[in-house]
């Protein structure tokens, strides 16, 4: 059986178990795509070829031999992350569903991850099929004191009229930052990166990227002092998100200031106003909610001229992932996105035809 690439996970999965198709009829088909595409994506940086040929391997004996296999048997994954305390852990899917279903596996208790929540994950797939009933949502492209560029806010009001289409109360409103949250985001994380990472620039030095070394070199230099007040700023944070939260069902927010920029030359400036060229203002709407510990996703909302996702980011209060995935599926039933498939052509990105204006994904 031909398989598509772009056949959402859990369907591969279905059809794994079913054996209408076999894990290894599916990794060779990605290892090949990968191979083909990776080097002008650059979107994978570390390819276990042989530990995947070995684990789609033993899918096939256990199907075999008739075993339990779970919701995604054997269907690879590419690693989300860590589990340090200033990282969001989570998946990248192109529907709704497959992000529910991989949380699902996800989640929960593990004795390796001092930061899991005890007890087993709830039930993300079928919160997908719950109405979200009218809540009362805000939006803000403001809150975070960066600027936004225009035709990023055009597209997060085109989500807020889906959002008041379906029947929600929506408002103008953003909680309250009380200054620049980077200067209580970077020492905590980089206190948290000298914890996680400072053995390899003292033993492997020469196998860090150049940026990463500097990074961890600059990690060493937090003091106590900026750390026990980044501390303080960040309970303060806190309990600012939890009373916001009190008044409002979900927020929505640009997911980045800008629209996609190549990946080693971002802007210096933003809707007219000076932003230091590096990664700091384009995480300025998703570094707040990982001091804060809420649950977000985000949402492909339009694509650009040059036909790249815009997207919209969507937080809830704490523990209240199962209301993302409504309000994330109702929206996506409104404005389907998953069967949009880029131009992944070979040829340079020059020579493909760019769309004239910003498109809803409708």
């Amino acid at each position: 059986m031909t398989v598509d690439p772009f056949t959402p996970g859990y369907e591969l999965a279905r059809r794994i178990r079913a054996r209408e198709v076999s894990a290894r009829e599916v990794l060779d088909l990605f290892l090949q795509r990968i191979r083909d595409l990776n080097p002008r994506l650059h979107a994978v940086l570390t390819i276990a070829e042989d530990q995947a040929v070995a684990a789609a391997g033993r899918a096939g004996d256990e199907l075999a031999r008739g075993g339990e296999v779970g919701p995604l048997h054997r269907v690879q994954w590419p690693d989300p992350g860590d589990s340090r305390t200033m990282l969001d852990t989570g998946p990248i899917t192109r529907t709704v569903l497959d992000a529910a279903v991989m949380l699902s596996v996800m989640a929960g208790e593990d004795a390796r991850d001092p930061v899991s929540l005890r007890g087993g994950a709830p039930d993300y797939v079928a919160a997908i099929d719950v109405a979200p009933g009218p809540l009362r949502v805000a939006w803000s492209t403001a809150y975070t004191g960066y600027p936004v560029d225009p035709e990023v806010k055009d597209v997060i009001l085109g989500v807020v009229e889906t959002f008041e289409s379906l029947g929600h109360h929506v408002v103008e409103a953003g909680p309250e930052t009380g200054g620049n949250l980077y200067d209580t985001y970077m020492p905590l994380y980089m206190a948290d990166e000298h914890f996680g990472y400072d053995h390899l620039l003292s033993r492997r030095p020469g196998d860090l990227d150049p940026d990463t070394v500097v990074e961890l070199e600059n990690a060493r230099r937090v003091t106590i002092p900026e750390y026990v007040r980044a501390s303080h700023r960040l309970a303060v944070w806190q309990r600012t998100t939890e009373l916001f939260f009190d008044e409002h069902d979900l927020l929505i927010t640009p997911n980045s200031p800008v629209c996609a920029f190549p990946a080693l030359d971002p802007p210096g400036t933003i809707d007219g106003q000076v932003v230091t060229r590096d990664w700091t203002p384009h995480l300025a709407f998703l570094s707040p909610w990982n001091l804060a510990g809420n649950p977000w996703i985000t949402v492909p909302a339009a694509l650009s001229p040059a036909g790249l996702p815009i997207g919209a980011l969507l937080v809830a209060a704490k523990g209240r992932e199962d209301l993302l995935f409504a309000v994330a599926a109702a929206f996506e039933r409104e404005r389907p996105w998953a069967t949009r498939i880029p131009p992944l052509a070979l040829a340079p990105p020059a020579a493909q035809a760019e769309p004239a204006s910003t498109r809803a994904l409708a």
